[in-house]
C-alpha cells in the first residue's frame, strides 16, 4: 500500500516535469524561436527526466505510468514523426502557455529547480550513500 502511494506520487511529479518541458519546448519554438522543433521525441524526454534512475525495471515501471498519463492529457498531441531519419513517437504541447505562466518566467533557475526536484523524486541523496557503502565493501581480499 505504501509502496503504491510512493509510486503514484513519483509518477505524478514526473508527469508535471514532463508537461512543463513540453510546454517550454512549445514556447521556445513558437514564441522565442530558440528551438528547431515544437515536439520532443518520447525516448529523449524519458532519458532526460529519468537520467538519475539506473534500475531498468524501476525506470520502465515509472515511465509506463508517466506515459499513460501524458498520452491521455488533452493538451498533448501524441504521434509518430520522422525525426533525423528515424520514425519516433513524439509529444507536442498544444495547450496554452498558462502552465509556464503559473511557474513564472522561464530561465536558468528552472533547470536547477527541475534538477533539484528530480533528485528529490528519485531519492538521489540515499543512492549516494549506497554507492559509498558499496565502494567501501569492495576492498581487495587475498584468497588462498
Amino acid at each position: 500500500m505504501v509502496k503504491r502511494q510512493v509510486y503514484s506520487r513519483q509518477v505524478q511529479r514526473l508527469v508535471g516535469i514532463a508537461l512543463k518541458r513540453l510546454a517550454q519546448q512549445q514556447r521556445a519554438y513558437y514564441n522565442d524561436k530558440t528551438a528547431d522543433i515544437a515536439y520532443i521525441p518520447v525516448n529523449q524526454l524519458r532519458d532526460q527526466i529519468l537520467s538519475r534512475e539506473f534500475n531498468p525495471e524501476k525506470r520502465q515501471e515509472l515511465w509506463a505510468g508517466v506515459s499513460k498519463v501524458v498520452e491521455l492529457n488533452s493538451n498533448v498531441r501524441a504521434g509518430s514523426i520522422e525525426h533525423m531519419g528515424e520514425i519516433m513517437r513524439c509529444w507536442t504541447w498544444i495547450g496554452s502557455n498558462t502552465l509556464l505562466d503559473m511557474d513564472g518566467v522561464v530561465g536558468e533557475d528552472d533547470s536547477q529547480k527541475d534538477e533539484k526536484e528530480l533528485r528529490s523524486i528519485m531519492g538521489e541523496e540515499d543512492s549516494r550513500k549506497d554507492i559509498v557503502k558499496r565502494r567501501d565493501e569492495l576492498t581487495p581480499r587475498i584468497l588462498y
